[in-house]
């Protein structure tokens, strides 16, 4: 997990940073969340590739969220730009597979590619959920066309 921490009177800058080739498996001690911004706090996330990634019984398997735990807008936020998120396979314990809630400043140059999740509880099917996302994406499923803007 990426994580820009609580401390809002700091600037976070996170830029430049390539995952490739890992796999997150259900273990307990582990978030398996790949990005995670709490509220406030100023600062930019950006030049971000997570590739070639396995996923399997994870919580958030992608996941940009500016409205941790469901806060409200704040007045400054962590600035998302240039993220991409590309041959990402495998399985979710939740819906929500694929989650992009970003805050009003937006996140910008968003890219999926080759995404392939599906629930592991066939009663309730993956599904993918944006918010304030300008940004691009190709061969995703689960899909929402209203995705990107």
């Amino acid at each position: 997990m990426i994580s820009c921490s609580r401390n809002h009177d700091r600037n976070h800058n996170l830029k430049y940073i390539y995952i490739y080739t890992y796999i997150f498996i259900e273990i307990h001690i582990l978030t398996k969340r790949i990005v995670s911004i709490v509220k406030g706090g100023k600062g930019i996330v950006q030049g971000v590739i997570f590739e070639n990634i396995i996923i399997n019984q994870t919580d958030y398997p992608v996941h940009i969220n500016q409205h941790y735990y469901g806060s409200k807008e704040q007045p400054q936020a962590i600035k998302v730009h240039n993220v991409t998120f590309s041959n990402i396979n495998g399985t979710s314990t939740t819906e929500n597979a694929i989650v992009l809630d970003c805050a009003n400043i937006g996140c910008t140059d968003i890219k999926l590619n080759q995404i392939s999740i599906k629930s592991v509880d066939p009663n309730k099917p993956a599904c993918t959920i944006c918010n304030n996302v300008q940004g691009s994406g190709t061969n995703i499923s689960p899909l929402n066309s209203s995705c990107f803007h």
